[in-house]
């Protein structure tokens, strides 16, 4: 991750902003911060559009400056970490294309 990282030019930015722009470039679409309400627990959100993307930010469980600037920041790294060779870690949700489950077989006695 710290290459990825370094790679984006992250190592270098001075300000969330520039975090921002540096994200959008590497991922090659611009990126917008939105404040919003995401409901109980939930303080940053990012969200991938074809055209775009979303880092959105719950102004009511948001402090202003370092907590926002600090939420935001860990979108940004979720949204760089899309562009990583590795795969993934941790399961598959079951709703993802391939992944899903085949149903599982009757139990007990009912046999088809």
């Amino acid at each position: 991750m710290d290459d990825l990282l370094r790679a984006a030019g992250l190592d270098r930015a001075r300000s969330i902003e520039e975090a921002c722009r540096l994200v959008a470039a590497a991922r090659g679409k611009p990126l917008e911060v939105v404040e919003g309400d995401l409901g109980p627990g939930v303080t940053g959100l990012w969200l991938a559009f074809p055209e775009r993307d979303l880092v959105l930010v719950d102004a009511r469980q948001t402090l202003p400056g370092p907590h926002r600037d600090h939420v935001v920041a860990h979108e940004l790294v979720a949204a760089l970490d899309t562009l990583s060779p590795r795969p993934a870690a941790g399961p598959v949700p079951a709703g993802c294309g391939a992944a899903r489950r085949q149903p599982a077989a009757p139990r007990g006695g009912a046999r088809a």
